[in-house]
């Protein structure tokens, strides 16, 4: 399934478009710290912090 695919239905439960990233970036990536988070979807940190606790 092409990832626009996925984020769109993502998007369709509710999650945010840097939400959705993250999942998906998480489900290849598996667990990793905010900062590696941040610095690979190019967001700030505290962002990542927050989609984190969401």
């Amino acid at each position: 399934m092409a990832k626009e695919k996925v984020i769109k239905g993502l998007l369709s439960f509710g999650l945010t478009n840097d939400e959705a990233e993250a999942y998906i970036f998480l489900l290849r990536a598996g667990a990793c710290a905010a900062g590696n988070l941040a610095r690979k979807l190019r967001i700030n940190r505290m962002k990542a912090y927050r989609i984190l606790k969401a």
